[in-house]
């Protein structure tokens, strides 16, 4: 070991190991484990919730290799990790955001919900979707008003297409708490606007004429 290289030793059964170009390496579902056992949780969560949402590997498959791991160097810390795990995280900015809503003792969100009206017609799919305080919680990674992602469109118009949307959701009565990269970093304020937002929320009448539809977490189906 030195200051650049730490040496990790295990056995690794073949397999385990994958051909990647010239390059023989663990399988995704293998590296996912190690890795959360020995880094930090929001780390891992970021490469296991990616994993899943890419389909390089399943859930099925990271408890068997959790099996497999019994007994080693921080197995526990893999176990909680994957516990927490969901595919349908399509960021990295989104699983920290998980990370941080868990650390805070927020309720799950639900992820990637779908608002829809009375009618059926859908307004928005959203990122996070607390219906029990009416609050909707969007991650802004502003990737989104880069030029060279929105084709034709000029950035101004890809901004008011978003307002217009926001403004939709707010119409049905929901209250959207909004944050960013920097935000993440130091979340204590992005927090404490989503708590008062929850606080709003279960004091305002939620039965107005929205309807929400959500997908399963990613599990055994790869995507």
């Amino acid at each position: 070991m030195t200051r650049q290289v730490a040496l990790h030793s295990m056995r690794i059964d073949p397999d385990e190991i994958v051909q990647v170009g010239p390059l023989r390496v663990t399988s995704v579902a293998r590296t996912v484990i190690d890795l959360a056992r020995s880094v930090p949780f929001e780390q891992a969560v970021v490469v296991g919730d990616h994993a899943l949402h890419s389909g390089k590997t399943t859930r099925d498959e990271l408890l068997a290799e959790l099996a497999r791991a019994e007994g080693r160097p921080g197995n526990p810390a893999a176990r909680r990790v994957v516990a927490f795990l969901d595919g349908r995280s399509e960021s990295v900015g989104e699983s920290r955001s998980r990370v941080a809503l868990r650390a805070a003792h927020f309720p799950d969100p639900t992820l990637q919900a779908r608002i829809t009206t009375a009618t059926g017609k859908i307004v928005a799919r959203v990122d996070f979707l607390f219906p029990e305080f009416g609050v909707i919680g969007e991650f802004d990674g502003l990737v989104k008003y880069r030029g060279s992602l929105v084709g034709d469109r000029p950035p101004e118009d890809v901004v008011i297409a978003e307002k217009a949307r926001e403004d939709a959701l707010r119409a049905l009565g929901w209250l959207v708490v909004r944050w960013t990269w920097r935000d993440l970093n130091s979340p204590h304020n992005w927090l404490a606007h989503l708590t008062r937002a929850a606080e709003i929320g279960r004091r305002t009448d939620q039965s107005g004429g929205w309807h929400v539809r959500t997908d399963p977490p990613y599990s055994s189906q790869r995507l």
